[in-house]
Order: structure tokens, then sequence, then C-alpha cells
């Protein structure tokens, strides 16, 4: 088994992944693949098992050692942990984006699309389940948005809840897997502290 990992591609820019490069591009890199290492191997079977375990410190655990041989595991694995509640206000990293971007007079949804992924370090969701966010958001017991003519804006409730005065996941519940983790019901065990940049119990 061989294994081609790169982060770039010469005149591509932005670079999101193998699947936007040609045939022609492709076909370069094959004579700079690599037989997959035992260390490879090892990494990738404990990251998985990490992140489908129901307790996410098995991750937090990972990120505190040598994730070398796999150089695009950590910040994927960090950037799965910021979805989880912010302990500020409930909402995950994707939901708390939306809702400033409304709030700063984005509109509509390609316009919210477009922009949520400029302020993503790399591709992280396709535009089918970041409107299922969008739905989300607006569709709630107490909707933090309302769509009108096809252009959002932020409800009080919407507003109350990013700036911290009133919690998401109190207010409307939450059921969510997030890897192994089954977050159900109005208080969730585990949350994101943007400030501190780490997971923590609650």
């Amino acid at each position: 088994m061989t294994l081609i990992c790169i982060g770039k591609f010469p005149g591509v820019e932005p670079f999101h992944g193998l699947g936007q490069l040609t045939g022609a591009q492709l076909a370069t890199l094959w004579p700079g693949r690599h037989t997959v290492t035992a260390a490879e191997f090892d990494l990738a079977h404990t990251a998985w098992r990490a992140f489908r375990s129901r307790d996410p410190m098995e991750i937090v655990q990972l990120l505190r050692q040598d994730s070398s041989p796999l150089p695009f595991l950590r910040p994927a694995l960090l950037r799965h942990l910021q979805e989880f509640p912010s302990v500020e206000n409930g909402l995950g990293r994707i939901q708390r984006q939306i809702l400033e971007q409304v709030d700063s007079g984005t509109r509509t949804f390609d316009a919210l699309f477009a922009a949520n992924a400029q302020r993503e370090e790399c591709v992280f969701l396709g535009d089918c389940v970041f409107a299922l966010y969008v739905r989300a958001l607006a569709r709630c017991r107490h909707p933090l948005m309302e769509e009108s003519s096809g252009e959002y804006r932020l409800t009080q409730t919407g507003h109350d809840v990013l700036a911290g005065r009133s919690d998401h996941v109190r207010l409307n519940g939450v059921n969510r897997w997030l890897g192994g983790v089954h977050m159900d019901g109005s208080e969730v065990l585990w949350r994101w502290d943007e400030r501190a940049r780490r997971l923590v119990a609650h």
C-alpha cells in the first residue's frame, strides 16, 4: 500500500485536496508516492480509536503525542474538537461563524457558504452539510435566525446567544454525534474553551 500526502500543489492556490487536480497533475505525484510505514499505520489506528471513543479526552491525549507521521492529522482533530459546544454560548464553531457572518451583513446562503469557507484553515464541509447547519439555526425551538425572501437575519435570541447572554444548548437542546460522543439534552459533559484552546469538562 502506498500513500500520496501533500498540502499544496504548484500553481494551484488555494489548494483544497487531490480532488481538484486534473489527471495530468495527479500523474506528476505518482513518482513521489511512498509505501505506508508502520508508524503511519499505528498512528492512523490510534487516531480512529480515539475518534470513535465515547471519551473525547482520548483525542486530547493523542494531540499531546507526536503526530508527525501523518502531518495533517493534528489540525484535523483540533478542528473536530472545535465543534463541541462553546463554554461561552453553547455554539460549535460552524454555528458561531454562521451567526457572526449574518450579523455582519452576509445574508444569502451562497454568500454565507463562501464566507464560511474563507474562515476555515482547510476545506471542512460541503454545501449540503452546511445547509443543515443553517436550517437548524433557523428552525430550532428558539430560532437564532430567521429567513425571508432568501435572506437571513438574526433573531433577538440569536443576538443574545452570540453575545454570550444566553446558551444555545440550554435553550434548544442538542442531539448530535461528534465521533463517538453522543450529546443529547439541554446539558453536555464536554465543551470547547476557545480562549484556552482546549476541551473542558462542564
